[in-house]
Order: C-alpha cells, then sequence, then structure tokens
C-alpha cells in the first residue's frame, strides 16, 4: 500500500549477541498509539536484559513524498517528547514549598 502525506509509522531496530535482528515497522494511527507501541517494545527490550547489545526506535512520518522523523512543534522527536512530558509530570507531582 501506497503511504499517504502524514501517514505515521514506528520503527524498532534491535542487535541480539551482536547481530542484527530483523528490523521491526509498524503503522500507527496516532501519537499516542506510536508512544504506546514504542514503550511496549521497550520494556520487551529491558525483559531480554543483556541479549540486547543496542537498540534504536522512533516515529516516522510521510512528508514531500518520503518517510522522515516525527517532530513535535518543539523540535523534539518521540522519544526526545516524551522524555521532556515525562520531566514535567515529575515537577507537576513535587509538593510545592
Amino acid at each position: 500500500m501506497t503511504p499517504k502525506e502524514g501517514d505515521l509509522k514506528v520503527y524498532h531496530y534491535i542487535n541480539v549477541d551482536f547481530r542484527p535482528v530483523k528490523s521491526f515497522e509498524r503503522k500507527v494511527k496516532s501519537i499516542e498509539e506510536a508512544r504506546a507501541v514504542l514503550n511496549l517494545l521497550a520494556d520487551y527490550d529491558l525483559f531480554l536484559g543483556d541479549l540486547i547489545e543496542s537498540n534504536a526506535q522512533g516515529l516516522l512520518v510521510y512528508e514531500a513524498g518520503e518517510w522522515s522523523d516525527w517532530m513535535d512543534e518543539f523540535g523534539y522527536t518521540i522519544n526526545e517528547s516524551q522524555d521532556a512530558w515525562a520531566d514535567l509530570e515529575v515537577l507537576d507531582s513535587e509538593p510545592k514549598a
């Protein structure tokens, strides 16, 4: 199926025991779904533990006829954006002086 402008897909690449494993790519319908899928894949990598030598994951958007890294309105990738939101949630949950 030919991608359409604005389509999203997550990717996840891992090396197990110094060998690349078949990459994982999956179309998603929203940023929220992408975050859920990426978090699940990250949890699975943690479950595999020392078997994982390295990994890379992220969200791509189809624009101008090609796939490129998705970025939010502040120029953050999905991983950077998740980290920024997590930091804000920690700040919001800290007791006010």
